[in-house]
């Protein structure tokens, strides 16, 4: 592992004044990111010599840019042409062409450029063991040439039918010659008129910039062909098995491969990796290729997060240690995060060549009504570094397109999904830009009026940083066990997707960490604590957290809590972490529904929480005397599916299958006597500076929160008992006097 990770130890410049400048401006000021000078990716040279493009830099697109200048936004961002056009082949035209655009629509903006890192075709093409195979394919290295010189590749790892694609991320020549390029392209710009503007560098690879694997979004024409056959992917991957195992002997019998080499890795195929189980054990990679699959993703992982830190330590020597971030880290909204690349979070937030995350926001649940969220564990990353949210929510305006489905739908609506991202943000102290990705979502005059009224009336929230956060829910998940088991999207969907925006719709505000954040966190002032995908907790580590709970909080298990140690599929073990006993439903119907009990009484709806195959294994409890069953199964299945036990002063609740919705949440929270700021299907975002409540139906009840609070929408304020009123999918962010 040593060998392939050599970039952690890359030249480090630590936390200069240049960061700290960079920390503070995009702190205290919103970003802008257009489609000014969009170059080609992967890049290529036109008849000209110069980079071909997506966008050309015109009157239009500066325009963009000059329109939310005015409104108050003062920090710019866009993709930009690295220059970098073919084998030795460089050329600054339309580099510069935009760069002096953005500053002249805007001349007293900062500038950060979105640098994509992925190689030009024709590199491919000359190294032809650096490029992906897809599964599969086996090639030799004229077959691969030869499809690149016909232009017969996945561009963006979409294109089911085509066997090849860019560069490995296991590549080391894909690092050493895209570096290059990178150093180039950053002294290009540090010599240029405007390098005191320039306030960092996002620095972007594979599917769309977002540093993630080729072929790794979710869609059913590449299910059997994703997957990386390279020379330089199996060298690469065999070189981390022998550091990670010791020796060709061990690793030989870890994977199961007896003839396995160098030159011989026999990698799981896809449908191993995903969807072809054959039982509960087989579905949680406890199988004869089960380690080599979770290897094999981790790795992936890996390399990303070396060329990540490689990356950032070449921009920040080439720049003079200006600050360097990138897209990383995303799970909520991403069913295979191995694969993708996205899980070597502890060795990106430990990179000091890294000072900033950044994703786009959660695409689930995000109209107006909705809670929003994030693609990763933002409050996470905001532990150990700046995190920055991207924020593509498309306008009312936006009536046509591939994103249409997603937009607002009058102003009203718009207005209240800007200030529910916003009151997000606020609420973790991050940054954020607006994304104008199909342009002219930033140009109509409401709009632009409601940017610098979010501007002014945001101020003195930004400038007071002593805000303290006052939650009382936690929302915990666990990067480690995506690898414990087969990705599957309806899981996914169940255990992550649809629990964190139904958490979030309690009525009180709710923070996410990671589980391995828990040592670091006060854990003790939550009231109501959910593990929503935590499958590889041991009893050791439980025992550690179970002693910081306070007594009287509720403990939420969500499906399998436990079920995966290192030894393997281990029921004995969610017995001894959750206090129940559970076991593998048998010859599961395809549809069935439940029928509730007790404190559950009428909430719980079969047609409402279920109606669809779920392929994945399927648990019932085993209750003792001690268990109070709260659902049981029906219509073909038999046993228990939520039950909940009361153990060392916490009550637990264990749901055997995924399906805990807001007024279950809801129900909970008040019996654990959360203090709610909010009725249910409201989301509050906030902290003691401010508070943003959004809900999804019209509401008046009386204000619970000490103090007084003016309303940045309506002007009007509020003290503690006062009635308040907001409208179905509105917004009330009210800001402490």
């Amino acid at each position: 592992m040593a060998a392939l990770l050599s970039g952690f130890s890359a030249a480090s410049f630590g936390e200069d004044m240049n960061v700290e400048k960079f920390k503070d401006i995009a702190g205290k000021n919103s970003i802008f990111w257009c489609r000014l000078g969009w170059p080609m990716d992967p890049p290529f040279a036109t008849a000209k010599g110069t980079a071909a493009m997506i966008v050309n830099t015109d009157a239009k697109t500066k325009n963009y840019v000059s329109l939310m200048s005015k409104a108050g936004v003062k920090v710019m961002t866009t993709n930009i042409s690295t220059g970098w056009l073919g084998n030795g082949l460089f050329d600054y035209t339309e580099t510069d062409k935009a760069l002096d655009a953005i500053f002249e629509a805007a001349p007293d903006a900062y500038y950060m450029p979105r640098v994509k890192l992925n190689v030009p075709p024709s590199w491919c093409a000359k190294n032809p063991e650096e490029a992906v195979v897809y599964f599969p394919n086996r090639l030799s290295n004229g077959e691969i040439s030869d499809l690149f010189n016909k232009g017969e590749f996945d561009v963006q790892g979409v294109r089911p039918k085509r066997k090849v694609g860019l560069q490995s991320f296991a590549s080391k020549k894909w690092l050493a010659d895209a570096g290059e390029a990178l150093r180039k392209f950053v002294e290009h710009l540090e010599k240029s008129k405007h390098k005191d503007r320039i306030i960092g560098y996002h620095i972007a690879f594979g599917m769309a910039g977002e540093c993630a694997f080729w072929r790794g979004w979710e869609s059913e024409k590449i299910k059997n062909c994703r997957g990386d056959l390279s020379r330089a992917f199996s060298r690469g991957f065999y070189d981390w098995g022998i550091a990670k195992y010791g020796s060709a002997e061990k690793l030989a019998e870890v994977w199961n491969l007896p003839d396995i080499s160098r030159e011989n890795v026999k990698l799981p195929t896809t449908a191993r990796l995903e969807y072809d189980w054959r039982d509960a054990r087989d579905f949680f990679r406890d199988s004869p290729d089960g380690a080599i699959s979770s290897d094999m993703e981790e790795f992936i992982s890996d390399c990303t997060a070396n060329a990540l830190d490689v990356f950032g330590g070449i921009a920040k020597k080439a720049s003079g240690g200006k600050a360097v971030g990138a897209f990383y880290g995303y799970y909520m909204n991403v069913p295979r995060p191995g694969y993708v690349g996205h899980l070597a979070y502890d060795k990106v937030l430990a990179s000091k060549n890294i000072d900033f995350i950044c994703a786009p926001k959660m695409y689930e649940r995000n109209l107006a009504g909705d809670p929003g969220g994030y693609q990763n564990a933002a409050m996470s990353v905001s532990l150990k570094k700046m995190y920055i949210d991207e924020l593509d929510n498309p306008p009312h305006t936006y009536t046509k397109g591939d994103m249409a489905h997603l937009r607002a739908k009058n102003f009203d609506q718009t207005r209240t999904v800007m200030w529910r991202e916003v009151s997000k943000n606020l609420s973790i102290n991050a940054g954020f830009w607006w994304m104008d990705l199909k342009g002219d979502w930033f140009t109509s005059g409401d709009i632009l009026s409601e940017v610098s009224k979010i501007e002014n009336g945001i101020a003195k929230i930004r400038a007071d940083k002593s805000g303290k956060r006052f939650a009382q829910i936690l929302y915990v998940t666990d990067e480690r066990s995506f690898s414990a088991m087969r990705p599957d999207a309806v899981l996914h969907d169940q255990l992550l997707r649809q629990t964190y925006p139904e958490i979030n719709l309690c009525g009180a505000p709710t923070e996410h960490y990671r589980l391995s954040d828990l040592e670091q966190i006060d854990i003790s002032k939550y009231k109501m604590i959910f593990f929503a995908n935590t499958v590889r907790l041991s009893e050791k580590d439980w025992r550690k957290i179970e002693k910081r709970i306070s007594d009287g909080a509720a403990v939420i298990w969500n499906y399998a809590a436990g079920v995966r140690t290192e030894k393997g599929f281990d029921l004995d073990n969610v017995k001894k972490i959750t206090g129940m006993k559970m076991e593998v439903v048998e010859n599961v119907p395809s549809v069935f529904s439940i029928k509730s009990k007790g404190m559950f009484e009428g909430y719980l709806d079969a047609k409402k929480d279920f109606g669809k195959a779920r392929p994945y294994p399927v648990f019932k409890i085993a209750p003792d005397e001690k268990t109070a069953v709260l659902a049981e199964y029906a219509d073909g299945v038999e046993g228990v599916a939520l039950a909940s036990k009361k153990i060392n002063g916490k009550t637990h609740y264990l749901s055997a299958i995924p399906f805990l919705t807001a007024d279950k949440f809801r129900k909970i929270a008040e019996l654990a006597k959360v203090d709610f700021v909010a009725p249910e299907n409201c989301t509050v975002y906030g902290d003691s500076r401010f508070v943003g409540i959004f809900p999804k139906y019209a509401v008046t009840f009386k204000f619970p929160l000490a103090g007084t609070y003016r309303d940045a929408l309506s002007g009007k304020v509020y003290s503690q008992g006062d009635d308040i009123s907001i409208a179905e999918k509105g917004a009330a962010v009210l800001v402490k006097e």
